[in-house]
């Protein structure tokens, strides 16, 4: 099992931070991500969030690339329907070459509402926007000339010169959160999928493949950020954390999504200790080893793990990656 830190840079507003501060520590962070071994760098994108949450992951991933030699690099996810699919095919092949080829490319359709407002979308051209903008993308990866002229987006005789690295180009994942159209369109095309956890149709996704010719041992599976914090004992994790990850669950809740969470102090019984409907895993390393084991033997190819949770200290966070990577990582590549 390979094992993944799920990124996302921000401050929990009760508790602003310069940003350069902010996005400098971020970087830190995954190159201690490779210090300690572990496979690959997400970093996710969301716009006009009160937290400063990253909007530019690319750019971020960049100055990773320059940091890392070995380590994969990949957005978790772009939110693809506000993007323009050659600017994104170019800054693939321009951050593929950075990285020589290192880079994942994980996209998501389901832009907020705020968002998709702010940048003149409407909310219910967000899917068809995804798939065909993925479309364009791999034909301007990957062939010389690219004539397109869809439903959203038209190219005449486009010549992209900026071909990434790998061959035929970086892996793609979707989060196929929006139902069955999403799940039946990703299994048609073969693509990798990310945040699998959130939804139990993951399940499925090996007879989806089929249906269409493909073989499930093709395609990779990563679970989506499992919320972690490793300290000396449960109780100091969540003195630690607790804040942080009820703010991150909060943060969607104001935006319309139905996620349980308690009160601060009830949130970390067991019971309630719920990120996005999945349990959080905190406390020692032989506790959170014990908290991952639920998903030895599932068919997931990637833990992707958040470390860094709004407010948490920069220095805690460092300290729980560094007990993870001694403690509980070389138990889990095992499995």
């Amino acid at each position: 099992m390979k094992v993944s830190l799920a990124g996302a840079i921000r401050f929990h507003p009760e508790h602003p931070v310069p940003l350069p501060q902010l996005y400098r520590e971020f970087v830190e962070l995954g190159v201690l991500a490779e210090g300690i071994g572990l496979n690959r760098v997400w970093l996710s994108e969301h716009h006009l969030a009160e937290d400063a949450w990253n909007p530019a992951p690319m750019l971020v991933l960049a100055a990773l690339a320059a940091r890392t030699r070995r380590i994969r690099l990949g957005t978790f996810v772009m939110l693809l329907p506000l993007h323009n699919p050659l600017k994104v095919a170019e800054e693939i092949g321009t951050l593929d070459a950075l990285s020589d080829g290192r880079f994942d490319f994980a996209v998501g359709a389901g832009p907020m509402d705020v968002e998709c407002a702010a940048f003149g979308i409407p909310k219910a051209e967000a899917f068809g926007r995804c798939y065909e903008a993925l479309a364009v993308i791999q034909r301007l990866l990957t062939e010389p000339t690219v004539t397109h002229h869809g439903k959203y987006f038209h190219y005449d005789q486009v010549a992209m010169t900026t071909k990434p690295v790998q061959k035929p180009h970086p892996p793609i994942y979707t989060t196929p959160l929006m139902g069955p159209q999403s799940w039946e369109k990703s299994a048609e095309r073969g693509y990798n999928v990310a945040s699998a956890l959130h939804t139990p149709a993951w399940k499925q996704y090996g007879e989806l493949l089929a249906k269409y010719g493909r073989n499930r041992s093709q395609v990779t599976i990563a679970t989506g950020p499992l919320f972690v914090h490793v300290a000396p004992s449960r109780e100091q994790a969540f003195d630690e954390a607790e804040a942080g990850m009820h703010w991150a669950i909060e943060f969607y809740r104001r935006r319309g999504a139905p996620f349980p969470l308690a009160p601060l102090g009830e949130f970390r019984k067991p019971e309630h200790a719920l990120a996005y409907g999945v349990p959080i895993v905190a406390g020692s390393p032989a506790e959170v080893l014990a908290g991952l084991e639920r998903y030895r033997g599932e068919a997931f190819d990637d833990l992707s793990i958040q470390f860094g949770h709004p407010g948490v200290a920069h220095d805690l966070t460092v300290r729980s990656m560094k007990m993870f990577g001694d403690k509980v990582l070389p138990a889990i590549k095992s499995w």
